[in-house]
């Protein structure tokens, strides 16, 4: 998406934008399929933002433990997908956490200091989204770096 070592902060933006819509995609199918299949009641704002939801006490906050968890998952192919660069999946996942908190703060009106799960979630989502991330897009670049027949990286002579 970006030209390399070229810094276009409009290009940064839009694949954050991109990030955090699939993120959001993510997490709503998760929920919609977990919750269908489960209990079959409807995905609720109150699941994606609330941090009272993210609880182990009740088998719907494993639900969404469990939604969020298979959507770090599905945030790291798209880390590999949008992003393309390992150097930039823990800063791609971090913003993509970081702007969840907040409009999760947003939504409840608090700071949520008093849901221990709520921030183990948080922060397991995001070291699976990086390490994933930066797995994949590792695979991804060495995949197109060209070989020739030895499996030796081709040597590229200038004259």
């Amino acid at each position: 998406m970006q030209q390399e070592g070229r810094w276009d902060p409009v290009g940064i933006v839009a694949q954050m934008v991109c990030v955090q819509a699939l993120f959001y995609l993510g997490a709503t199918s998760a929920l919609f399929v977990l919750d269908a299949v489960a209990v079959g009641e409807h995905v609720t704002a109150r699941q994606l933002f609330s941090p009272h939801e993210a609880s182990i006490a009740f088998a719907r906050g494993w639900i969404v433990v469990g939604a969020f968890v298979i959507n770090a998952a599905f945030s790291s192919v798209c880390l590999m997908v949008v992003v393309e660069k390992a150097k930039k999946c823990l800063d791609f996942a971090a913003t993509e956490q970081l702007f969840h908190i907040l409009a999760c703060i947003a939504y409840s009106r608090e700071i949520p200091f008093r849901h221990p799960v709520w921030w183990i979630l948080q922060v397991t989502c995001v070291l699976i989204t990086y390490a994933l991330g930066e797995y994949l897009c590792v695979r991804k670049e060495l995949r197109e770096l060209p070989r020739n027949l030895f499996g030796q990286p081709k040597r590229v002579v200038t004259v």
